[in-house]
């Protein structure tokens, strides 16, 4: 598999836990094309240790095809992936692959409803983006532990400058699924639903959804890590 070395142009903390990075082609080649809900692989190569992939989603708007940008969370109990990538710095080389999309908006769909779970953002902002541009309509809501977990805050702005953008911070488990009960009990005309955050989140939106949503009009984004890079 064909792998391109790219370098960390920009590392910041976009949110409590959550590392914003910008990637540039060493060779300074241009970017391959990409759909939002499009994702990455990583491999991530630790200095004696198993390599490791991962697979992070592009957060990019359209139109910005000379970087490339990710979040990653670090995460509880990480095997290795989201704590390497933290210890990156500016100037570190990653290694990406292949750019796939499994997660891609519908070209059919009337309106856009996006269910983001904490780090589940990231695919979804990209999306978010490309709907603003093209004047189509979405409601974005972001579930969070607490406003310092809001990531990419600047990328989210034009969203709630529109009325499009709910943060929905610091429910517990039953007031979420209040929540989400009351956005997903109407399937009107043609909507479309995708989610992406923690299993068990998707797992309630897709619960709930199963009597509201036909299954063709509800759309998942879940990633499973591989133990190594082979």
């Amino acid at each position: 598999m064909e792998r391109k070395s790219f370098i960390v142009r920009r590392k910041w903390e976009t949110a409590e836990d959550i590392c914003g990075l910008e990637l540039v082609p060493e060779d300074g080649a241009a970017l391959d094309d990409f759909e939002p809900g499009a994702h990455v692989e990583f491999f991530l190569e630790r200095g004696g240790l198993p390599p490791l992939v991962r697979h992070y989603s592009l957060c990019n708007a359209p139109g910005e095809r000379d970087v490339y940008v990710f979040g990653v969370k670090k995460e509880t109990g990480s095997r290795g992936g989201s704590l390497h990538i933290h210890s990156l710095g500016e100037g570190s080389r990653v290694s990406l692959g292949a750019i796939r999309n499994h997660f891609p908006l519908s070209n059919e769909a009337t309106s856009h409803l996006l269910l983001a779970g904490g780090i589940g953002i990231t695919p979804l902002l990209a999306m978010m983006q490309a709907l603003d541009r093209d004047g189509q309509l979405y409601h974005l809501h972001y579930f969070v532990r607490g406003s310092e977990h809001v990531a990419f805050r600047e990328r989210l702005e034009l969203a709630r400058q529109r009325g499009s953008l709910f943060v929905h911070a610091g429910l517990d488990p039953m007031q979420t699924r209040r929540v989400l009960q009351e956005l997903l009990q109407n399937a009107s005309g043609g909507a479309h639903a995708y989610c992406c955050g923690p299993g068990v989140f998707m797992d309630s939106v897709e619960e709930i959804a199963s009597s509201s949503w036909p299954l063709e009009r509800l759309h998942f984004e879940r990633f499973q890590a591989d133990a190594s890079a082979q």
